[in-house]
């Protein structure tokens, strides 16, 4: 039989429903009377004196089943012969795996369902009566189990790897980081932070209002200008304030028209293209609108946030940007749809307005279709209807950056980025060749663990490539030896590399001991040797603002165990892994993006240097 014929499994002390299991469909409405809250009630108005008949009564049971369980002291689980298939923590341990996968954007199918439950049962050796021929459960288990854990179907959105693996943690606070950074050195407000973005306007929108029609027709149709549309950009820019800097509108045309500027917002600068995208002589142009607009200077600066898209990095535009105190920080890549503010809470409203403007044209102005003149009405009205201080203001709210918030993300938000995570090996340089030999025994109870051992060239030091921490603790503790520790980057995944530099700082230790010690901003190791006090850098990226962190020594020396919590998550991992990323499938040799102060004195000198050689400079659009 495909059904499985057993009730629902509830928690303890709950009350079955009326539920259709297999074949079998309930014909009352009896419950579970007996619970331990009850029991215990029971129990105590006994000790009082009350009769079992009079307690009986009372709550509306039988006296002999009272009796009864009084006197095999037993708490009735279920109804009738059915048995739930999986326990409690089976269940449980199945619903968080498939939320897992949903968080990192490998959601599971129903038919996958159905093979990895019977697969789990199979594996748990637990007796059931799915389908072996088939091998798979039974849909009515499937829907009462989605119906008791919360779990619906639900049609996902495409998410390219890229946006998928580039919001990391690492990215995300370096950004934060340089964000903070700027608004402690300029003293930047909420009315001299600014967001500028582009986004396209179609004579076609891509999204069209809903319309009511007969209920079972299989198509319904809503006229539109064309098949496909001409694409104009917008450039848009508002402070955290709730302040608008006028758009701009790129037309794909060759020579400008003021014609196409009809009905648009008050203060438009009209701009074109070849293409109709923004290139780096058109955002200099829109740098100076936006420069007569909001009057920077070098004693009132302002902060710019855009992404880092080609156009925007340029040295004629970094030098009139620091010569006119404009700061410019940019978003780390792919990551646009979670920090920039305009993207988070302005576009998407912008566009539904925008289309809707389109469908009402198209009804007042029937046989006629919509051009490049009409656009600039349509995007005036929704551009006015939707730019309001509150949208705005709540945009870098949302997005943490003012009021500055780190915390904005949780882990959650980071689940599709550790597909691509590699654990980090430590190296121990040690300089004590008869330690090493005592290491490199395998009859040493010392060593757990040793990858590789070999010689430095340059150095002459033996190098002990180690991935165990209990092998780190017990070499830590090891008197008279000299370490040195660091994170090993990997370098397959530039979207979460992240080079950092902090300055050391020397703490005192016991002589004739070995400790080391690390803290948020505390990045050395502090050895005693001989009672000489030695100092060890660790470089790792930036910890997360805001938040509890561990640094890499604290991290490996650990005992806390990131595995499964429950042996049936183990076989769970077992029968639908976890994705992951294998590091010899996935070397990719080129420069990464990251967020950067461009505007930044080290940025322009390296942006100088990559722009004085023709090789450099055909390289420049793939490392920016």
């Amino acid at each position: 039989m495909c059904g499985v014929k057993e009730p629902a499994l509830l928690p303890k002390g709950a009350e079955y429903t009326k539920v259709q299991m297999g074949g079998y469909k309930r014909k009352t409405d009896r419950t579970l009377r007996f619970t331990p809250e009850l029991m215990e009630q029971i129990r105590d108005k006994l000790r009082k004196g009350e009769s079992k008949r009079s307690i009986a009564k009372d709550l509306g049971v039988a006296e002999s089943s009272l009796r009864k369980r009084l006197k095999s002291n037993t708490i009735p689980t279920s109804l009738g012969r059915f048995r739930p298939t999986f326990s409690v923590e089976m269940q449980e341990a199945l619903a968080t795996h498939i939320r897992k996968l949903n968080k990192q954007f490998y959601g599971i199918t129903l038919k996958e369902l159905q093979s990895i439950a019977y697969q789990f049962a199979e594996q748990a050796k637990v007796k059931h009566s799915f389908n072996t021929e088939k091998k798979v459960v039974g849909k009515r288990w499937l829907k009462t189990f989605c119906e008791r854990h919360n779990i619906v179907v639900r049609t996902p959105e495409k998410t390219s790897l890229a946006r998928a693996i580039g919001f990391n943690r690492p990215q995300v606070n370096r950004f934060f980081q340089n964000l903070k950074e700027c608004i402690e050195k300029y003293g930047i407000q909420a009315r001299s932070i600014f967001n500028m973005d582009e986004t396209g306007m179609l004579t076609v929108p891509n999204k069209i209002p809903k319309v009511l029609a007969p209920k079972g027709q299989r198509n319904v149709g809503k006229v539109v200008s064309g098949e496909r549309g001409t694409l104009i950009t917008a450039v848009c820019c508002a402070n955290a304030a709730g302040f608008y800097v006028p758009p701009a509108l790129i037309f794909p045309r060759k020579r400008e028209k003021k014609e196409l500027l009809h009905g648009a917002p008050t203060g438009t600068i009209l701009m074109v293209s070849d293409t109709g995208f923004i290139n780096t002589d058109l955002f200099l142009k829109w740098l100076q609108h936006f420069n007569e607009y909001v009057r920077p200077s070098n004693d009132n600066p302002v902060l710019l946030l855009l992404d880092n898209h080609s156009s925007h990095i340029s040295l004629p535009a970094i030098t009139f940007c620091r010569s006119n105190g404009i700061h410019l920080l940019s978003i780390p890549p792919h990551s646009s749809h979670k920090l920039q503010p305009l993207d988070v809470g302005f576009f998407g409203p912008l566009k539904n307005s925008y289309a809707q403007e389109a469908d009402k044209w198209m009804v007042c102005n029937p046989g006629k279709t919509i051009t490049q003149c009409e656009v600039a009405t349509l995007f005036g009205n929704a551009y006015n209807r939707v730019a309001s201080l509150e949208k705005a203001m709540k945009s870098f709210e949302s997005a943490g950056v003012w009021p500055y918030n780190p915390d904005t993300f949780g882990e959650e938000e980071f689940c599709p980025a550790a597909v691509t995570d590699q654990p980090a090996n430590v190296e121990i340089v040690l300089e004590d060749a008869e330690l090493l030999q005592q290491l490199t025994t395998p009859t040493t109870p010392r060593v757990l663990s040793i990858c590789e051992t070999n010689v430095t060239a340059a150095t002459g030091m033996e190098e002990l490539v180690i991935e165990d921490p209990g092998m780190l603790q017990q070499l830590i503790e090891t008197p008279k030896v000299a370490l040195r520790i660091r994170d090993i980057v990997s370098q397959e995944f530039p979207e979460a590399a992240v080079d950092s530099e902090y300055p050391s700082t020397a703490s005192t230790t016991a002589p004739e001991t070995l400790k080391a010690t690390s803290d948020v901003g505390d990045d050395t190791v502090s050895i005693a040797i001989d009672g000489d006090n030695h100092t060890v850098m660790i470089p790792h990226p930036p910890p997360p603002l805001g938040q509890n962190f561990k640094s890499p020594l604290q991290n490996i020396c650990s005992n806390e165990n990131p595995g499964p919590s429950s042996p049936f998550l183990a076989t769970l991992e077992s029968i639908r892994p976890t994705p992951k990323c294998n590091r010899n499938d996935a070397k990719r040799k080129r420069i990464s993006k990251k967020s950067e102060i461009l505007t930044s004195s080290p940025y322009k000198d390296d942006l100088i240097e990559k722009t004085k050689t023709p090789q450099a400079k055909k390289g420049q659009e793939s490392c920016f």
